[in-house]
């Protein structure tokens, strides 16, 4: 009941946070490397060529995140 969903939002936070320290110590211009022994699927725009993998994306994701308007 109510103390799962107090454990489970501590974690959530507790997660948050976590990204955040990671995030901000890092350089937001840098986008992973594609390493081609990746099994990961890929998605590339053909008209572009540009590529990305689930692990690269979430950069990406972060990235336009933080370019929308804040609370």
């Amino acid at each position: 009941g109510n103390e799962e969903h107090k454990d489970l939002l501590f974690e959530i936070f507790r997660s948050e946070r976590a990204m955040q320290d990671a995030t901000s110590s890092r350089d937001k211009t840098t986008v992973p490397k594609l390493s081609p022994k990746d099994d990961a699927p890929l998605y590339t725009v053909s008209s572009t060529g540009a590529t990305v993998t689930p692990d690269s994306s979430v950069s990406l994701i972060f990235s336009y995140c933080q370019k929308l308007p804040g609370d």
